[in-house]
């Protein structure tokens, strides 16, 4: 019996030993696991269109990505849908090129896009609108579309924001009398850092900068006019 019960106890250490070995190969074949795909759809992306002869301070775009793999991009004209994939930190869109993202300092790196859109600058998502209740109070500039025109509009211009809409305010002199001109306007949000409206004739968008800066654009008539926050 004593010999059959060593006999057994062999067997046993060296099934143990067996499975320890077999175990310890496993751990040291195994891949090393890769980086997980970028999640632009925590992001909104914006940056300026390039237009006639000025390339730079143009009218602005708003890109968004939702989870399903479609980009939307909002401009003053309207907006358009992109398909697009994430290879990593690599965002193909469609038929127009990729960018690339480093992940950690939350910014475009590479920017190899064909069209109208120049390098994107990205924001993270809120779930809050810092927007709402603000007035923003500065000057209303006049934009050519053949080159940059710093004509001011006006000078004690204000726009105060609501949840989903914008209240715009400035006077003008005509003669001897100071005219006060207050418009309302309704908006589309758009990631709560923007939105775009429409009212008749009227184009607007803007959204909130990488340095928390107001980006404000209109167009009316082929007039085009914006404000940028200090």
């Amino acid at each position: 019996m004593k010999s059959v019960s060593r006999c057994n106890l062999s067997v046993l250490l060296l099934f143990f030993m067996a499975v320890f070995t077999s175990c310890s190969k496993d751990e040291e074949s195994a891949p090393e696991p890769t980086s997980a795909d970028f999640r632009i759809a925590d992001y909104l992306m914006v940056g300026e269109t390039f237009w006639g002869v000025n390339q730079s301070g143009t009218p602005p775009y708003i890109m968004t990505f939702d989870a399903d793999g479609k980009a939307t991009v909002y401009t003053l004209d309207g907006q358009r849908e992109i398909a697009y994939t994430v290879e990593g930190v690599r965002i193909i869109l469609e038929d127009m090129g990729y960018f690339e993202v480093d992940a950690d300092a939350e910014s475009v790196v590479e920017w190899l896009v064909v069209g109208d859109l120049s390098e994107g600058r990205l924001i993270p998502r809120t779930d809050t609108s810092p927007l709402s209740g603000k007035t923003y109070a500065g000057q209303l500039m006049q934009w050519n579309l053949n080159g940059a025109d710093n004509r001011v509009n006006y000078d004690n211009y204000r726009l105060t924001f609501h949840e989903d809409q914008v209240n715009e305010l400035y006077t003008y002199q005509s003669g001897p009398y100071v005219i006060p001109i207050s418009q309302t306007w309704e908006y589309t949000p758009i990631g709560n850092i923007g939105g775009r409206g429409q009212d008749g004739e009227l184009h607007f968008l803007f959204y909130l900068d990488t340095d928390n800066r107001l980006i404000f654009w209109r167009w009316r008539l082929g007039v085009y006019n914006y404000y940028s926050s200090p």
